[in-house]
């Protein structure tokens, strides 16, 4: 029996090695040759700032490096993941315009951005603050996002001569705490909720070690919910903000 083997020259060799290497090369660049942020991200932004809760709690990277147009980039990564995030928790209405804005800055999942160095802390801030910061990084980034190369920024930086602490705390990974109450205060809401701040201290212990934001491997029923749409109840009265947030155990 005879076996035909193709011949392959070497053009065809050379040929093949180069398309590899063409392929390799694309999953590392970070480029746009047509704006992916739309003329009226502005809008969404304010549309969505004016329907939800202003004082609702998210968390932003304290001590990213100061880097020209990498930061810009690097906080809309972050800010993508929180969109996800605050999906899961949102009503229909609020759900749709939270995907509005998502759209805006989902082009960041094109490049292939490291996992976060365990160096990164975050701090807690309000959702309309967040939004604003993000409207502003979208304008940074508008007038170069089809004229530079991002491939340098596809790892987020810390900034140089930060201590690191020795136990990450509360405050290194954005703990979440709420308005108007002040550690040590032995109150209902407190003691309702330490299911939910039991994992979200888990959480920050995990981390460093993982490509992920401060309640991410919490499951949604613990994240409060975005709409102020209180049901009648006969019992404690808790801040709108938490009151959909049901003392259950953190798996």
């Amino acid at each position: 029996m005879t076996v035909l083997v193709p011949a392959w020259s070497p053009t065809t060799r050379l040929l093949l090695l180069l398309l590899l290497s063409s392929e390799l090369s694309e999953t590392q660049d970070c480029s746009f040759q047509l704006s992916p942020i739309s003329s009226d991200f502005a809008v969404k932004i304010r549309e969505l700032s004016d329907y939800l809760l202003q004082d609702y709690p998210v968390t932003v990277a304290s001590n990213l490096q100061d880097e020209e147009l990498c930061g810009a980039l690097w906080r809309l990564v972050l800010a993508q993941r929180w969109m996800e995030r605050l999906k899961t928790v949102a009503g229909s209405k609020m759900r749709g315009l939270l995907e509005r804005v998502n759209t805006e800055i989902h082009f960041v999942t094109k490049c292939a951005f490291q996992p976060p160095r365990s160096c990164l802390r975050f701090v807690q801030t309000n959702i309309s603050r967040f939004l604003q910061e993000t409207s502003e990084q979208l304008v940074a980034l508008k007038p170069w996002i089809t004229r530079r190369n991002f491939s340098r920024c596809l790892e987020l930086q810390c900034q140089p001569g930060a201590p690191r602490p020795q136990s990450p705390g509360p405050a290194a990974y954005g703990a979440l705490t709420q308005p108007g109450l002040h550690p040590g205060e032995d109150t209902e809401v407190h003691r309702g909720e330490s299911p939910a701040r039991e994992c979200t201290a888990r959480t920050q212990r995990k981390l460093a070690r993982g490509w992920s934001l401060p309640w991410a491997r919490c499951p949604s029923r613990f994240l409060p919910r975005m709409e102020a749409t209180p049901e009648p109840s006969t019992g404690p009265i808790y801040p709108t903000l938490y009151k959909a947030v049901v003392p259950m155990k953190c798996i």
